[in-house]
């Protein structure tokens, strides 16, 4: 499953592939991860994560508590519009796909 691509983040945050095959795309760059490997996702970078292997994936994230908020709000808001509003509240955005 593919996350929605995410940039303007203005923090840093890394991610750890706990188990199996994470595709992880930072910018250009698009590696897989295999257990126990690391990925550092800088500030304002574009990024998403898949799972690239045959069964699940465990990822382990490592952010701010302002971007977890984020993270938290963006799962409580109920509409489209109100994703919007966390979006901008929080300045960050969502990247379309192909941008």
């Amino acid at each position: 499953m593919q996350a929605e691509r995410a940039g303007g983040y203005r923090l840093d945050g890394e991610a750890a592939d706990l188990d199996g095959q994470l595709e992880v795309l930072t910018g250009d760059e698009r590696r897989v991860l295999n257990t126990g490997e690391l990925a550092f996702v800088s500030a304002g970078t574009v990024h998403t994560f898949a799972n690239r292997g045959p069964g699940n994936s465990r990822i382990l994230v490592v952010m701010t508590p302002e971007i977890d908020r984020l993270i938290t709000a963006l799962h409580d808001a109920g509409t489209a519009a109100e994703k919007d509003a966390m979006w901008a509240r929080f300045n960050a955005s969502v990247v379309q796909a192909g941008a």
